[in-house]
C-alpha cells in the first residue's frame, strides 16, 4: 500500500467524501507540502482502493447535477488502514538529497571551479521558496488561531528541517566559492563547519 492510498483511507475514516472534496481537503491541508499525495493521482487510487475492496463507490445525484460518487471505507480497508500506518518505517526514514550526489560525484564530472557555489546557491534559494510557501500555506489558520495541534506539530517539523538545511547552505556557499573537484579530494582541511567534526 502507497502512502497516497493511505491518506486517502485516512481522509475517508473521518467520512465518505466524494473524489472532488478529497481533493479539497487535501488542499485545504497543504497535504502537498508535507507529504508525496498527487491530487492528479486521487481518481485512479480511489479506483484501485474500490477495485481491492478497500472503499465502496455510491453514486448520488441531485436535480440537474452531475452525479456524485461518494467513497466510504469499508471494515477491510479501515485494518489497511491501521496495519498500513501500524508498519509505516517513521523511525528509521532518511533525508536524501542530489545536491550531496553532485558532491559525491564531483571528479567524475570535473566540477568547474565555481559551480558549486552556484548549485548551492540555487539550492538556497529554493529552500527559501519553500519555507516562505510553508508559512505562507499555514499563515491564515495560525493569525485566526484555527490550526489544530497535529498541524502546528507538521509545520515546526518542516519549518525546522528548512532552517537547519539553511544554516548549512550558508556556510557550505562560502566555503565552496572557489572550490572545484580537485579541492574536494583532499584530506588536510580546515573543519569549519557549522557542526563540530566528531571526537
Amino acid at each position: 500500500m502507497t502512502k497516497v492510498d493511505m491518506m486517502v483511507l485516512g481522509l475517508l475514516s473521518e467520512q465518505p467524501m466524494h473524489g472532488y472534496q478529497l481533493k479539497q481537503v487535501l488542499e485545504d491541508n497543504h497535504a502537498d507540502l508535507w507529504s508525496e499525495v498527487s491530487t492528479g493521482h486521487l481518481y485512479y487510487t480511489l479506483k484501485k482502493l474500490k477495485k481491492k475492496g478497500l472503499v465502496t463507490e455510491k453514486t448520488t445525484q441531485r436535480g440537474n447535477r452531475p452525479p456524485r460518487h461518494v467513497y466510504t471505507l469499508t471494515d477491510s480497508g479501515t485494518q489497511m488502514l491501521k496495519d498500513g500506518l501500524d508498519e509505516l518505517d517513521v523511525h528509521s526514514q532518511r533525508l536524501f538529497f542530489s545536491l550531496d550526489i553532485v558532491i559525491g560525484f564531483a571528479k567524475a564530472i570535473s566540477l568547474p571551479q565555481g559551480k558549486l557555489a552556484e548549485l548551492i546557491e540555487k539550492r538556497t534559494q529554493s529552500v527559501n521558496e519553500e519555507l516562505e510557501e510553508i508559512k505562507t500555506a499555514w499563515g491564515e489558520k495560525i493569525d485566526n488561531n484555527e490550526l489544530t495541534y497535529g498541524e502546528y506539530l507538521i509545520y515546526e517539523h518542516r519549518i525546522s528541517l528548512l532552517k537547519a538545511e539553511l544554516k548549512w547552505l550558508r556556510w557550505a556557499v562560502k566555503a565552496a566559492e572557489n572550490t572545484d573537484y580537485k579541492d574536494l579530494m583532499k584530506t588536510k582541511f580546515e573543519a569549519d563547519g557549522p557542526y563540530a567534526l566528531p571526537k
